[in-house]
């Protein structure tokens, strides 16, 4: 199970992750030697202004919904998106692996080798 914070202004709708959106096509190649059945979910359900991070009351208030969309799926593997994502699963006390935000604005995703490592990582999580 994909966690990120939110839906981007930029979506064509509310979809977690839609498949229009960069981030999701950063997602695709990522986990395209992963064996594993994706269901994509946010923190939140709503774009913020200016795509902002959410706040830390806004996440404490979200809590009781993120536990409860990962309830529904039993077995899933957690990896949370993002700091925010990160930060959402910790205060929910989930066991969880951070990736970095799939955004075409984070830089870390500039240093090909840190790309490379991060995917092997993430394959070793979600085949163990």
């Amino acid at each position: 199970m994909i966690v990120g914070a939110n839906p981007s202004m930029k979506s064509p709708d509310r979809t977690p992750f839609h498949p229009d959106t960069r981030s999701a096509k950063i997602l695709i190649e990522w986990f395209q030697d992963i064996d594993a059945k994706i269901k994509c979910i946010n923190v939140v359900d709503y774009p913020t202004q200016d795509n902002r991070p959410l706040k830390v009351s806004e996440i404490k208030k979200a809590i009781p919904s993120l536990k409860n969309k990962i309830s529904r799926y039993k077995g899933f593997k957690i990896v949370g998106l993002g700091k925010i994502a990160a930060k959402a699963l910790s205060m929910s006390n989930i066991d969880f692996f951070e990736a970095p935000h799939p955004s075409g604005l984070n830089r870390k995703l500039n240093d090909q080798e840190y790309v490379e490592d991060m995917i092997e990582s993430l394959k070793e999580y979600c085949n163990d």
